[in-house]
This record gives structure tokens, sequence and C-alpha cells, in this order.
């Protein structure tokens, strides 16, 4: 009697983890959060169902300590060392966040996100650029092809060499990551970026009326505008636009 019990735990377990994922796929977080739970419940002791519930839980609080638990249980993954660090940082907790990436970077040199989270905090907290580019470029160079979160690595060095007026080796590394990602929404914002930074008024008209059609543009847009506030010093209208992109796609 116990082994069809336990076969019809494992369908009804599989069953609800799929309608979760597919929940969250298309945005239907309330769905996803009751499945998602009702997963945990099957089987307590599986860590993707905690990880998904933590990454699907409506604030960051409730998150952390979803994610927390899944790694408690024993998962080890950089995906979920990272969730746990964006966890902290939309808590506040910016340097506790950093120690985790570092942390993270120190255990799993081969993790190529976390070169990019340590570049960006290079830049936001540190307010260097020229140590984000060593990540950005070392990162590169172990996987010039990798695409994070649809983000070609190869359109971060062409957005510190725009706001530091380097726009020929600007335009050089947005060629490499239009050539590896062509559909990406980022690849847009650093075009308007670029053409912004040299004053091109015809490009400029033509970006911008381009940039709207492209699928998650404005959430790339904002995020690259936050880049150039941290990247410029104005580190209140970054922290104002990065909170909007988090709220909306949360």
């Amino acid at each position: 009697e116990q082994q069809p019990e336990m076969q019809k735990t494992r369908e009804q377990f599989a069953a609800v983890m799929k309608e979760a994922r597919e929940a969250r796929q298309r945005g239907d977080t309330a769905t996803a959060i009751k499945n998602f739970t009702r997963a945990t419940e099957l089987k307590p002791g599986d860590t993707l169902a905690w990880q998904g519930l933590g990454i699907t839980a409506p604030d960051a609080a409730t998150s952390l300590k979803y994610l927390r638990h899944a790694r408690e249980l024993g998962m080890t993954d950089g995906y979920l060392d990272r969730q746990i660090a964006g966890a902290l940082d939309s808590l506040g907790q910016v340097e506790e966040a950093h120690r985790a990436i570092v942390e993270l970077h120190r255990s799993n040199p081969d993790f190529i996100p976390a070169y990019v989270d340590l570049g960006r905090y290079e830049i936001w907290l540190r307010g260097r650029p020229d140590r984000a580019l060593q990540f950005f470029i070392e990162a590169y160079r172990k996987a010039p092809a990798f695409v994070d979160a649809s983000v070609p690595i190869n359109a971060y060095p062409a957005l510190v060499f725009i706001f530091s007026g380097d726009l020929e080796e600007a335009e050089r590394w947005l060629a490499r990551a239009s050539a590896t990602a062509p559909e990406s929404p980022a690849i847009a914002a650093l075009q308007l970026l670029l053409a912004s930074a040299r004053e091109n008024r015809a490009e400029l008209s033509k970006l911008a009326s381009d940039l709207p059609g492209r699928p998650g543009a404005a959430a790339a847009k904002r995020g690259f505008a936050g880049d150039a506030a941290i990247l410029s010093g104005n580190f209140e209208a970054a922290a104002n636009t990065f909170r909007g992109l988090i709220d909306s796609s949360s």
C-alpha cells in the first residue's frame, strides 16, 4: 500500500511543480505561490520547491526566509546564492549582499553571473567603474557568449566605455554585444546611450521610436539608465530607478 501512495505523491508533486513554473512564467504570481506552497507540503525536503517559493515570494523578507531554507536543506547552486544576495540587497543589507557575492565568486570562480554582480557593485558601492570593467572583461574572456537576463556580457564594458567617454571602444564592445544577442533590448538601450553621448539627434530620434517595440525594452532601458546615473555619481536617481525596476518586475 505504501508504494502506490508514494507514487501518487510523486505524481502530484510533479504536477504542482509544473503548474507553479508555468504560472510564474506567465506572470500569475498568486497561482505560482499556491502551487509552490503545495509542493513544499507534499515534499517538505525538496529544495527546488522552496527555491521556487522563494523567488516567487511577494516581499524580500519572505523570499529570503524560503531561499535560506532551501540552502539549509542542502541545496548548492550559484543561482540560489545569487538570489539570496538579491533578497538581502532588496532589504537594504547591501554590504551583506556584496559579501555573499564575493564568497560565491571565491567558492565558484567559473560562475559568470557573479562577475556581473561584482562589477555592478564596484560601480554602485565603490564608485570604481575601472574596477568594474576588470570584472566585466574577465567574465567576457571566460564566457564570451554569456547572456544574463537577456543582457550579453559584452554589453557591460560598452556601458562603462560610453560613460568614460571612450566612444570608439564602446562601439567596438557594442558590436560584439550585438553579434552575441542581436534581439536583446539592452542593445537598443546602449545604441540610444551612445547616440546621446555623440549628440547624434537623427540617430536618437530613430532609436527612440524603435526601442519601445522591443520585448522587455522598458526594463532594460531603465536598468541601463540606472547604471548611467550611478556612473555619473547621481546615486539618488539610480536608487529610484532600480527601486522602480524591482517593483515593476516583482
